[in-house]
């Protein structure tokens, strides 16, 4: 977390992760025992295409037993869905809901310009 990696023409960065029990506008999420589980991310365009971001095209969090976790809509600190230009940044939150005992997880991070959708895998770790 914090540091910058890049795929293809795209550069990532997870700037930080937080949990809550509800967002800014008290929602909670669906499953009961489930938290929110928010990811501040800035994704830069070094290329020179515009592309599409969408935390369900370009990011998939997985935990230690291989159960995916969807994004889902909770308003947080921004939002990074979109199209971005040449040479622009998008920085804001992602969401997912999460069971409240599970404390690590991996985020799979896309870049589906590339052909065969290159990843990296970042590890996400919860404090609770």
């Amino acid at each position: 977390i914090g540091d910058a990696f890049k795929i293809g023409d795209l550069q990532f960065t997870i700037n930080g992760v937080r949990t809550a029990e509800s967002d800014k506008y008290n929602n909670k999420p669906s499953e009961e025992g489930y938290i929110f589980l928010f990811i501040d991310t800035s994704i830069e365009n070094l290329g020179s295409k515009e592309v599409y971001i969408h935390p369900n095209n370009n990011f998939r969090l997985v935990d230690k037993n291989g159960r995916n976790y969807n994004f889902v809509w909770a308003e947080g600190k921004g939002s990074i869905e979109g199209n971005l230009g040449p040479g622009r940044k998008i920085s804001g939150e992602q969401s997912y809901g999460i069971p409240k005992d599970i404390n690590e997880y991996e985020l799979e991070v896309f870049n589906r310009e590339i052909m065969g959708s290159s990843i990296a895998i970042v590890t996400i770790s919860i404090s609770q």
